[in-house]
């Protein structure tokens, strides 16, 4: 393996560990959906438990 594929190999190692993090920390605060950017307007979150979707 030359030294590039290191290189890369280390990139994607260290970003394959911050989205482990942050899943982890996510889950400690009790968020549903990590990867949504509104996750309280989830449709897994409470508030969309009581509604009724549309046939």
């Amino acid at each position: 393996m030359s030294t590039v594929d290191f290189i890369v190999l280390a990139i994607v190692a260290a970003l394959v560990a911050l989205a482990i993090n942050k899943i982890i920390k996510d889950k400690k605060k009790g968020v549903k959906c990590s990867g949504c950017s509104g996750s309280s307007g989830c449709c897994e979150s409470s508030e969309c438990s009581d509604k009724q979707l549309p046939n």
